[in-house]
């Protein structure tokens, strides 16, 4: 069974998090549902028991995310001790065995194939005449390699890295990269700009605001 999954992309680094509602990590931390209501498992010398209208809030307010990669990270946890973990990372770990083994993710395969479809449209022989819209791929590898950035570091931050794969795009239409930079802004819903203008600083801007 596939994990379904909601996107949300960092404003600040650009990175894609892939969030996990309750209902869809619940039972890979083995909370089950009996009656309507949910029941925590049983651990060493502890019994399974209800979960609680107050536990069930704070379970809700865990939140979940897997990285392009597949790896797991839990903010806002708390450590019930039925679990049997000693923290927020070892429980992490658990989850994401639980998930590699039980189908993965449905962003992983759509991922592939969009990267395999950006990949084409940046090296392939054919230039297609740009029309002012960026299509899902290429949009797609402007954020891919956004993620792969690291804020602080000099000409590797993740507008750096997206402005490089905005220029990639560009040079395979024939066009300038600042057309490429307005059409990616308009797909996020960003403020543009009209041309000429200091285009990477106002790329920068709207794309970090």
């Amino acid at each position: 069974m596939t994990i379904v999954t909601s996107s949300w992309t960092h404003p600040t680094t650009g990175q894609i998090r892939h969030y996990i509602n309750f209902q869809e990590w619940a039972p890979a931390a083995g909370i089950t549902k009996e009656n309507g209501e949910y029941i925590f498992p049983a651990a060493q010398f502890v019994p399974s028991k209800r979960v609680s209208g107050s536990s069930l809030q704070k379970l809700k307010g865990f939140k979940i995310w897997a990285d392009k990669n597949g790896k797991i990270t839990v903010d806002n946890f708390i450590n019930f001790y039925n679990w049997g973990v000693d923290d927020s990372a070892e429980f992490a770990q658990k989850l994401e065995t639980y998930f590699t083994e039980n189908g993965g993710f449905d962003f992983m395969g759509k991922a592939e194939e969009i990267q395999e479809d950006a990949k084409e449209v940046v090296e392939g022989e054919e230039s297609p005449a740009f029309n002012g819209e960026l299509t899902e791929e290429e949009t797609a590898y402007i954020e891919e390699k956004a993620s792969e950035g690291k804020p602080g570091e000099r000409f590797e931050t993740p507008v750096d890295l997206a402005s490089e794969a905005a220029e990639e795009i560009a040079e395979k239409h024939g066009v300038s990269s600042h057309v490429i930079y307005n059409a990616y802004l308009k797909a996020k819903g960003k403020r543009t700009w009209e041309m000429p203008t200091p285009t990477w600083k106002n790329f920068k801007r709207q794309f970090e605001a």
